[in-house]
């Protein structure tokens, strides 16, 4: 079972406005109210559900943000929720994008690799900024070795053939070997 994008929603039947109220009384919290494009109200939906499934809510681009065998434990909001068999759930399950619900299978989400290039090479120039900046530091305060001179020149190097990289076709150069 699939049910559409959940929207908030103001309820308009008595008992669903008086539990709004009260529960806000009691716990100084509100409620949300959802429903589906077919009105399909979320409290109402989630006993539709089988009690031994994995209830997964996935985004637009249907990549799972959350998933839980207890549907009362998610929170659809802007997303729509599928059921899945708990034995066919694939090893390595997360929310962390890595994952999509594609028409009632689970599967690996495609690899962006210009993508994680461009992260790697972010993070290296950040490394190679931070080392080259309290080298440069040693050696505007005259208080740099010799070393600390040599290695200062083969991290602005290093931290230059870094900026080349094509995130295409990264060709990485190694890290710079550190004169003792």
């Amino acid at each position: 079972m699939i049910l559409g994008k959940f929207s908030k929603y103001i309820p308009s039947e008595e008992s669903k406005l008086f539990d709004l109220k009260e529960i806000g009384k009691l716990t100084g919290s509100s409620i949300i109210f959802l429903k589906d494009e077919n009105d399909m109200d979320w409290y109402d939906a989630q006993k539709l559900f089988a009690k031994d499934t994995l209830k997964v809510v996935f985004d637009e681009a249907n990549v799972i943000r959350s998933f839980s065998t207890d549907a009362s434990m998610l929170n659809p909001v802007d997303m729509s929720v599928g059921e899945w068999d708990i034995s066919d759930v694939p090893a390595g399950l997360n929310i962390f994008g890595e994952w999509i619900f594609d028409g009632g299978k689970i599967i690996a989400a495609p690899v962006d690799y210009v993508d994680e290039a461009q992260r790697k090479k972010l993070e290296l120039m950040t490394q190679a900024n931070n080392v080259i900046a309290t080298m440069q530091d040693a050696v505007d305060l005259n208080m740099a070795t010799d070393e600390e001179t040599a290695n200062l020149q083969a991290w602005k190097k290093y931290r230059v053939l870094l900026s080349r990289v094509d995130v295409i076709t990264p060709v990485w150069p190694p890290l710079p070997e550190i004169a003792i």
